[in-house]
């Protein structure tokens, strides 16, 4: 018998990212923020790097700021699922279970 509905966070779950930056913790420790507050701002507003940047009044250079694009366009691209998560999610599909997929 399956469920309804399955929730699945998409991180550590059903998907990696292979090479991990954190572009955002090393614009948070250059500018000298606070951790708390810098992620209670960020993963609620659709900001980029720039705009984070630009909301903490950050000194970074532009060349600074490219840099960290970069690093979060790789860190993006190195994305992946697990072996088995096409599976499982075609499995659950397939026998009506509704899917919804969160993350931070």
């Amino acid at each position: 018998m399956f469920p309804k509905a399955v929730v699945f966070d998409v991180f550590g779950t059903i998907a990696a990212i292979g090479l991990k930056h954190s572009p955002y913790k090393i614009l948070r420790e250059s500018a000298g923020l606070d951790a708390e507050n810098f992620a209670e701002v960020v993963m609620s507003k659709n900001f980029s790097l720039a705009q984070a940047c630009a909301y903490f009044k950050c000194n970074l250079s532009s060349q600074a700021l490219r840099d960290l694009e970069m690093l979060l366009d790789e860190e993006i691209r190195s994305i992946f699922l697990y072996d088995d998560a096409i599976e499982v999610l075609s499995a659950l599909r397939n026998n009506g279970v509704l899917i919804g997929l969160c993350s931070n």
